[in-house]
């Protein structure tokens, strides 16, 4: 989206953030695509603008409601680096939930979720997002289902 130009030069309007704002954002997984012996994603991100650059760091603190598998820590699944998944240490208990905390309240459009490399059937089939202001008090922003689309190595997006 272009402004007009000012002194001869096109301004470029950056996309409002509209979405919806909380400080601890979480993925509430409620069923996967196939081998339930495990669970395990390659990374996520956080977008304030649909399509813009993740509010998510390597030093977004990440929790999760089942343990991490020796090697494959959650610290992974904000990385930045497809290569490096977080596995979970045995077959979840659905629903399970892996929260990100980014710090201060922020306004997010779109959570982009990468599969974990070569194991395309741990990734979500079923999950929602959801938001909390205090960390323990969570609403649903929004729920997805029928998710089977995905592909090694990139990123599927999700708009809220």
């Amino acid at each position: 989206m272009f402004a007009a130009t000012r002194a001869g030069v096109m301004v470029r309007k950056q996309a409002a953030v509209t979405g919806p704002t909380y400080r601890y954002w979480r993925l509430s997984i409620s069923a996967q695509n196939g081998d339930n012996d495990y669970a395990g994603l390659g990374e996520i991100q956080l977008r304030p603008v649909a399509g813009g650059p993740t509010a998510t760091t390597e030093q977004t603190p990440v929790a999760s409601s089942i343990a991490s598998y020796p090697g494959y820590p959650l610290s992974y699944l904000v990385d930045g680096d497809l290569s490096t998944p977080w596995v979970s240490a045995s077959a979840p208990a659905f629903p399970f939930t892996v929260t990100l905390d980014l710090g201060l309240p922020t306004a997010i459009n779109e959570v982009a979720i990468a599969p974990q490399e070569y194991a395309t059937p741990l990734a979500p089939s079923a999950f929602s997002v959801q938001g909390s202001d205090n960390g323990t008090t969570f609403s649903t922003v929004k729920s997805f289902s029928s998710v089977t689309q995905w592909v090694d190595g990139q990123f599927m997006t999700f708009a809220l």
